[in-house]
This record gives structure tokens, C-alpha cells and sequence, in this order.
């Protein structure tokens, strides 16, 4: 029978076979069995040890990013905290500011009525160049603590018309003067006084300003008398120690690190700030930056009457840096009787996330906005992922990242993502933020 060449390939096999001797055939088949679970066993080794590298590496990045979430939130109470006290501290010298006008009028109302009981006739003597003039001028003379732009002044409802019975001094002492007829000026709460109303408040002059005003009816036999005494609310409000140059609020800002601070109407004019930059003396509710982040910090404070806050975005009167304003109403009776605000110091928050202890060279911690963009700086790529380069070009500086957008949307993970320096990305959902820690992978 003819064989195939099937055949006579493996009768040559056979015939190699058996002239290999036994023993090489049995350690052959030893190292066969000997290696083939070594291998398993090492590739089992190797996969192991690199998750554990991983999840090493990683529990070291939850360890800091925990830190700095903790750091973060403290941040945010103190600077609450900061706040609750400062609006206590406006509260107590806004009432301080009211009690020395009323001190004031209170001395100058009784010498006044003195005057007129004692000299009963001189009701009919109120004309100009009379003694009533001099003796009138000479009480409400003293202004002692009302500043450079405090006034105590009478008036006289006389005929239906309202006429002021001293010389004013530091109000336009040219014009109003004794017997000016001031009907057409007069506020609403000189009217009310002459109508018997005693009572304080705060309003806005024929210049602008905003000013303080107590006020009461005089008791005077045979005539209808009002007493009024006024401030500056700013100049009430911010006074200076005695033997230093700075007042309240700029030496505030300098012992605790702000960058401004702001004295604002509920109705939202801004009546002071430390800087004095393009927002002072604009209306942060309907004025033109009334959409920045002041203005959505106050409108959150007045309409919740609780802490109010702007998050990051350029801000205008600062030269457009980025800056983030908290705020806070001062309510007395349910009702908002001011706001105080403070521009926040991005240096106080990279020093936090730039704090690089256990990340080696290539860690870094840093902020990312609802928006993507930056809240810190970034210490390995601060050209394009600073505070004020993702801000000026997002294209560039913002975070679009899988981590990223995991952790904007509620989840809080570790993850390996290669698309941004090859790193391991952790991140921490916060209230307002989102907190990233990177570590450039091994890969």
C-alpha cells in the first residue's frame, strides 16, 4: 500500500522521537510543568503590585485632596465668620452715629426752649437783624462731633411757608442763612418734624448723598419749630482712631488680608469704599455694574437677608481681574438697613491649594468653577491655567476634562485621565467649586 505524505511525515517524527534518550524527554517535560505556573504566577504578581501602586497612589491623593477640602470650607466660615462680626461692628457705630446727633440736638433743643420761655415776647421778633437771631445763632453754633459735614439747624413753619432760623455752617453757609425760605427743599421728615413726628432715619440729599438725619418739634409757645441735625452717612460711619491716618475699614482690610470693602444703601448705592475705585458712588443694583459679582452677592444678601456670595468672574472696577464679593445685610426689625461687603484676596486661596507637601514635583491641587474655568491658580501651568488666564482665554485655561465633568455633575472619584499631562485626576464636589488634584502618571 503506497503512503501518503501525511504518513511519512510522522513516521519521521516517531523515528526522532525514539532517538531522543528518556532523560532529556523527562526534563523537558519538568520545566514545561515547572514554568507554566510561574508565569501565571508572575504575570498574577505584576498585575498585582501595580494596582496596589495605583491605589497607593491614589489613597495619598484622597488624603490631600481631603485636607484641602477641609482647608477650603474653614476658609469660607471664617470669612462668614469675618463677616458676622464686621456687620455687628457697622451696626453698633451706624447706632453710635445716630446717638451722638441725637446727644447733640437734645442740648441744643433745651437751650432753645430755654431761650423762648424766658423770653416770652420775642415770638413776634423773628424778623432778620433782630435779637432772636443772634441769640439763636449763638445756640446752634456748636457742632461739636458732627464732623465736616454735619449741620443742626431750625426751622419755622410760618404762613404755610417753612423758614430756617439759623445760619447753617457747613452746608452752603452762603445760601442758607437765617430766614431763607427753604419750602421748596425741605425733606419729608423736616415736614413731619413740623407736624409734631420725632424720629431718624436715613435719605438721600439734593447732591446725592446719603445722609443721616434725627429730628424733632420744638416746644415753643405761640410758634411751629422743628429741630433737625444731620451727617455724611460715609463720614458717620468710618471714623478714625485718634493718632492714626487710615480709618475703621482700611485698617480692616490690612489686618485681615481683603482687597475692599463696602458700605452699601439697601437700595444700592455704594456710599463708601476702602479703594474708591469706579464703583464708589454707583448703584451695584441697577447701575452699570450691577452684574457683576458685587452686585449678585448683594442682591442675594438683601433678598435672602443672609449671606450673600459672587463667585470669581472679571471684575470691572478692579482693572478686570477676576475677584469674588461677599455680602451681608445689617437687619434691624426685619428690615434691611444696610449691606457690607468684601472683595476677596486670591492669595489667600492659592496659598491653600498651592500648598504642595507629599506631591513631589509634578502634584498639584487646584479649583475649578461650575464653568470650567479656574478658582485657583495652577503652580505647574500658571501662563495658561491661572485664575486670570482661564478667565481671559477659556478656550485655553479651562478644565474639559472626564474627571471634570464627573465630578460637576455630583460624583466624587478617583480616575485615570490621559487627555490633560497624562494625570491621575481626583476631585471633590463642593458647594460652589470643585476641588482637582493631579499627580503626572507613570505611563
Amino acid at each position: 500500500m503506497k503512503l501518503t505524505d501525511a504518513d511519512v511525515l510522522e513516521e519521521k517524527i516517531m523515528i526522532k522521537l525514539k532517538n531522543i534518550k528518556l532523560k532529556p524527554k523527562l526534563i523537558s517535560l519538568f520545566l514545561m510543568v515547572g514554568l507554566i505556573p510561574l508565569a501565571g504566577v508572575g504575570y498574577y504578581a505584576a498585575t498585582s503590585a501595580t494596582a496596589a501602586l495605583d491605589d497607593a497612589s491614589f489613597g495619598q491623593l484622597r488624603a490631600v485632596r481631603d485636607i484641602k477640602a477641609g482647608q477650603i470650607t474653614s476658609y469660607f466660615e471664617e470669612r462668614e465668620g469675618d463677616m458676622d462680626v464686621l456687620v455687628d461692628t457697622v451696626a453698633s457705630l451706624r447706632q453710635e452715629g445716630f446717638s451722638g446727633l441725637r446727644t447733640l440736638q437734645r442740648s441744643q433743643r433745651r437751650a432753645v426752649e430755654r431761650f423762648f420761655r424766658e423770653n416770652p415776647a420775642v415770638v413776634d421778633q423773628m424778623a432778620p437783624g433782630g435779637i432772636v437771631e443772634e441769640a439763636l445763632n449763638e445756640i446752634m453754633d456748636s457742632s461739636t462731633g458732627l464732623g465736616q459735614t454735619g449741620e443742626s439747624y431750625l426751622a419755622e413753619l410760618r404762613n404755610g411757608r417753612i423758614i430756617f432760623r439759623n445760619d447753617f455752617e457747613n452746608i452752603d453757609p452762603d445760601t442758607y442763612i437765617y430766614g431763607y425760605d427753604g419750602t421748596e427743599i425741605a425733606p419729608t421728615y423736616l415736614e413731619g418734624a413740623l407736624r409734631g413726628e420725632d424720629g431718624e432715619e436715613v435719605f438721600t440729599n439734593a447732591a446725592g448723598d446719603l445722609v443721616m438725619a434725627v429730628f424733632q418739634p420744638l416746644s415753643v409757645e405761640g410758634l411751629s419749630m422743628a429741630i433737625v441735625t444731620i451727617q455724611n452717612l460715609e463720614e458717620a460711619l468710618t471714623p478714625t482712631l485718634a493718632g492714626q491716618e487710615n480709618d475703621f475699614y482700611t485698617n480692616y482690610i490690612d489686618a485681615y488680608g481683603y482687597y475692599d470693602l463696602f458700605l452699601i444703601h439697601p437700595e444700592g448705592d455704594i456710599f463708601y469704599t476702602v479703594g474708591q475705585e469706579a464703583d464708589y458712588r454707583t448703584n451695584i443694583i441697577s447701575g452699570e455694574y450691577s452684574d457683576s459679582s458685587l452686585g449678585t452677592a448683594v442682591r442675594q444678601a438683601i433678598e435672602t437677608k443672609a449671606f450673600g456670595f459672587g463667585d470669581f468672574a472679571p471684575y470691572e472696577p478692579s482693572g478686570g481681574v477676576p475677584a469674588a464679593l461677599i455680602a451681608q445685610p445689617l437687619v434691624n426689625n426685619g428690615d434691611t438697613e444696610m449691606v457690607v461687603a468684601l472683595q476677596l484676596p486670591l492669595e489667600a486661596i492659592n496659598g491653600i491649594m498651592q500648598e504642595r507637601t507629599g506631591m513631589g514635583e509634578t502634584g498639584e491641587t487646584y479649583l475649578v468653577g461650575p464653568d470650567e474655568l479656574m478658582r485657583s491658580d495652577s503652580f505647574l501651568d500658571p501662563e495658561n491655567h491661572s485664575v486670570a488666564a482661564s478667565f481671559a482665554r477659556p478656550e485655553i485655561g479651562s478644565v474639559d476634562t472626564q474627571a471634570s465633568r464627573e465630578a460637576l455633575n455630583g460624583t466624587t472619584d478617583a480616575a485615570i485621565d490621559r487627555l490633560v499631562h497624562h494625570s491621575m485626576i481626583l476631585e471633590l464636589n463642593l458647594p460652589s467649586y470643585r476641588l482637582e488634584q493631579a499627580q503626572k502618571g507613570k505611563s
